[in-house]
C-alpha cells in the first residue's frame, strides 16, 4: 500500500469551525507548518486554501478524508471508500463541477487483492457523464437507466479504483452575461483531473499510468480527446490559469460511445439516414438551478427544413468519398448516391463480425429485426448477418 501524506489541522481553526457565527471569521492555523488561512461564514467552513509558500501541497488527496459504502452488484457487497468532492484545481471557477469523486474498494487498505488487482496495480477507471456538450457533475455509484448497477459499481466490484471528474458545459453563464464552460472547458477540467491523479499517485491506491477514460456521445468526443491530446501544449495556457497540478495528462486507454467529434459534418451525416422522416420529437434541454431538465417535445419539419434535409442528404456521399478512407483489403472506398457500394459493404463487413461475435457469447439478439440468421442445421451455431 502506498504510504499516504496527511494533513493536520490546528484545535484552534476546529474551534473556530465549530462556533455558530453569524459573521465572517478568520484565523490562521497550519498544514504541514505551511499557513493557510480559513474563513467561517455563519459556522460554516467552506474553504481552506494554502497561502503562497513553496512547499505548500494544496492538490494534496486526502486518504483519510472519506465516507464508507457498501456497493452491491449480482448479490455480492464489497465495502468501498468514498473521497467525494474534491476540487482538483487550485484556481476554480465553478466547484460544483470542476469536482471529482474517487472511489477505492476496503479490501486495498487491507492489502488485499481484487480480480488479481492490489492497492499498487490497480487500473483506474475515469467514466464522465457529459452529454450534449452540457456541464456534467462527477458520477456516483447507484444504478443506470436499466436499473442495474451502474459503470462506477461495475468497475468497483472488478477491482478498478474509479475517479470520476465533473466538467463545465457550454450552458453555463455567469451572473454578467458571460457563458464561461464552453469550449474548450470541458476537455481543460477532465485533463486537470487527470493531472490530479497523476500527481497523487504515490498517495492514492491505484496505478495512474493505467487511467482509462470513458464516456458517450459529447463525452465520448471528450475520451478520445483526452486519448489523442496526451500533454499537449495547446491546452497548457488554460491549465496554468486554472492551477492544474503539474503532472502528465495523457490517459493509458479511451472507451468511447458513439462520440460525437465531427460536428461540421454532423447535419449532413444526420440527414443520409433520416432526410424523409418528417415527423419529430425533439429533446428540450434545460437548466435550473444545476438541475437538467430533459422533455420530448413534438414538431414536423417546414417545407423549407424538409428541402435543406435533402440537400444535406446528397451531399454526404461526396464528403465520405473525399475523405479517402482505405477498406480492409487496402483499397479506395466510395459511396453511392443511393447507398451502395464498397464503403458500405465495409461496414457490414464489421458489423457482420460484431454481431456474430456477440451470437457465439450467447447473447440474446432476438430483438434486432434488420438480423436474419442463415439456415446452416449442420454448424451448432449459425452465422447472422445483418441485412438492410
Amino acid at each position: 500500500m502506498k504510504t499516504p501524506q496527511l494533513f493536520g489541522i490546528s484545535a484552534l481553526a476546529a474551534s473556530v469551525a465549530l462556533a455558530g457565527c453569524s459573521t465572517i471569521a478568520s484565523t490562521i492555523t497550519h498544514i504541514n507548518e505551511n499557513p493557510i488561512n480559513i474563513s467561517v461564514i455563519d459556522g460554516k467552513l467552506p474553504s481552506i486554501t494554502a497561502t503562497q509558500s513553496k512547499t505548500a501541497k494544496p492538490l494534496q488527496f486526502d486518504v483519510n478524508h472519506y465516507k464508507p459504502l457498501d456497493v452491491t452488484v449480482d448479490n455480492q457487497t464489497i465495502k468501498v471508500r468514498a473521497y467525494e468532492n474534491i476540487v482538483y484545481v487550485a484556481n476554480p471557477v465553478d466547484t460544483a463541477y470542476q469536482s471529482m469523486n474517487i472511489y477505492i474498494p476496503e479490501s486495498y487498505f487491507e492489502d488485499k487483492s481484487i480480480n488479481g488487482y492490489t492497492a499498487s496495480t490497480a487500473p483506474i477507471f475515469m467514466p464522465n457523464a457529459v452529454g450534449g456538450y452540457m456541464p456534467a457533475k462527477p458520477m456516483t455509484v447507484g444504478t443506470g437507466r436499466d436499473g442495474k448497477p451502474n459503470s462506477v459499481a461495475q468497475a468497483l466490484h472488478r477491482g478498478m479504483i474509479v475517479a470520476s471528474a465533473g466538467a463545465r458545459g457550454r450552458t453555463l453563464k455567469s451572473e454578467q452575461g458571460e457563458y464561461y464552460g464552453k469550449a474548450p472547458a470541458a476537455i481543460v477540467d477532465l485533463k486537470a483531473a487527470v493531472r490530479y491523479l497523476k500527481a497523487n499517485d504515490g498517495v492514492m491506491a491505484g496505478d495512474a499510468g493505467k487511467i482509462i477514460v470513458n464516456g458517450t456521445s459529447a463525452g465520448g468526443a471528450m475520451t478520445a480527446l483526452l486519448g489523442a491530446t496526451g500533454d499537449s501544449a495547446d491546452y497548457e495556457p488554460y491549465l496554468q490559469k486554472l492551477g492544474a497540478a503539474k503532472a502528465s495528462d495523457s490517459v493509458f486507454a479511451v472507451s468511447s460511445y458513439c462520440p460525437i467529434t465531427n460536428l461540421e459534418h454532423a447535419d449532413m451525416a444526420y440527414e443520409w439516414q433520416l432526410a424523409d422522416v418528417v415527423d419529430y420529437k425533439k429533446m428540450s434541454v434545460t437548466m435550473l438551478d444545476y438541475n437538467v431538465k430533459r422533455e420530448l417535445v413534438p414538431g414536423r419539419l417546414t417545407d423549407k427544413e424538409k428541402q435543406i434535409a435533402q440537400l444535406l442528404k446528397a451531399d454526404f456521399p461526396s464528403y465520405i468519398n473525399g475523405l479517402k478512407l482505405k477498406g480492409r483489403d487496402g483499397k479506395l472506398l466510395s459511396l453511392d448516391k443511393d447507398g451502395s457500394g464498397s464503403f458500405k459493404n465495409e461496414v457490414l463487413y464489421y458489423l457482420n463480425k460484431s454481431v456474430n461475435t456477440a451470437h457465439k457469447q450467447g447473447v440474446d439478439l432476438s430483438s434486432y429485426t434488420f438480423l436474419a440468421q442463415k439456415n446452416q442445421p449442420s454448424r451448432i451455431i449459425s452465422p447472422i448477418i445483418v441485412s438492410f
